[in-house]
């Protein structure tokens, strides 16, 4: 015998069948783990995993699953899965699109600054600078206001 309490016990607490034991244990609604014994194995379910369990199961209705029967929550559950993945699907759809369009928007945007660059060379090889000796005359002449105007950066 291992440590938790038996199939039997279990069904005893919640007021269940063994079988609705067992097919919460099969849908994971109850864990429980395998311990050897004699003639193979059995499971054995922690009290605190027990506590957890609804000790009342709710009726089977059209559309509606008794949580005790793990097959049928299983199939539900996968019925509500595929409808949230074709949101998904949707939603990345949608993603794509409008990456492929930042994406060109973007490629648009790289050509423009591109082409400022090119006409910012331009414009700066048509200035020229003037010599060491050009700006030591000027800063004599009393021209310093003249010169921060004509070669202000920035």
């Amino acid at each position: 015998m291992g440590t938790g309490i038996s199939i039997s016990e279990a069904a005893a607490a919640l007021g269940v069948s063994e079988k609705t034991i067992r097919r919460r244990i099969k849908a994971g609604l109850l864990q429980a783990s395998r311990v050897p014994a004699a003639g193979g194995f059995e499971y054995r379910i922690d009290s605190d995993a027990l506590a957890r369990v609804p000790s009342v199961p709710s009726t089977v209705k059209r559309g509606h699953v008794d949580q005790g029967d793990g097959e049928l929550v299983t199939l539900a559950a996968m019925d509500m899965m595929r409808a949230e993945l074709a949101e998904k699907e949707r939603q990345i759809a949608e993603l794509q699109a409008e990456r492929l369009r930042m994406a060109e928007q973007l490629g648009y945007a790289k050509a423009q600054i591109q082409q400022m660059q090119a006409q910012m060379r331009l414009l700066g090889e048509t200035r020229s600078e003037p010599s060491a000796s050009e700006v030591v005359q000027l800063r004599q002449r009393g021209v310093r206001a003249w010169l921060r105007r004509r070669f202000r950066r920035g």
